[in-house]
C-alpha cells in the first residue's frame, strides 16, 4: 500500500499555487462581469418562493407586455399591462376578485373601485377634452350619483 502524500508544501509550491488560484479568481471575475452587462431575453420570467410557488410571472401576452404578482395561494394579487390602447394597473381581492382598476387611454384616464364581490361601485374619470366624471353605483351596479350631471 503506498503511503498518502504528506500535505505540506514547500514556499515555492505555496507560491505557485497561489498564483493560480490568483489567476482563476481573476477570470472568474471576468465572467461574472460579463454576465451583468449582457441582456437576457425570454418570453416570460417566473420568479418563485423557496417553496417553488410561482408568485410573480413577467411575460408577453397577446395584448402586449404584463407583470403580475400572485398571492401565495397562485391567485393573481397585482397585475401591471401595457395593451395596445393603453397601460393598467389591476389590484385584486385574496379571492382573485378586481377591486382596483386604473387605466389611461388616448380619450380618457379612470379609476374604478369595486366591492368585494367584484361590483363596480366608483368611476372616476376624465376624457381626453378634460371633462370629469365620477360616478357611484349600488350594489346592483345601478347608478346612484354622478357629477357632473
Amino acid at each position: 500500500m503506498d503511503k498518502p502524500r504528506d500535505l505540506v508544501l514547500s514556499g515555492r509550491e505555496l507560491g505557485m499555487a497561489r498564483k493560480s488560484m490568483n489567476g482563476r479568481v481573476a477570470a472568474l471575475e471576468r465572467q461574472i462581469a460579463e454576465i451583468r452587462v449582457r441582456a437576457v431575453e425570454a418570453g416570460e420570467f417566473r420568479l418563485v418562493d423557496k417553496a417553488g410557488r410561482t408568485r410573480a410571472v413577467l411575460g408577453m401576452t397577446r395584448s402586449g407586455p404584463c407583470l403580475a404578482m400572485m398571492h401565495e395561494d397562485g391567485t393573481v394579487a397585482m397585475e401591471v399591462a401595457l395593451a395596445q390602447g393603453g397601460p393598467s394597473v389591476r389590484l385584486t381581492d385574496e379571492d382573485g376578485r378586481t377591486r382596483v382598476f386604473i387605466g389611461a387611454t388616448r380619450d380618457a384616464a379612470r379609476i374604478g373601485l369595486a366591492d368585494g364581490k367584484g361590483a363596480q361601485r366608483v368611476y372616476c374619470g376624465v376624457s381626453r377634452r378634460g371633462k370629469p366624471a365620477l360616478t357611484v353605483y349600488d350594489s346592483r351596479q345601478i347608478k346612484v350619483w354622478e357629477a357632473p350631471v
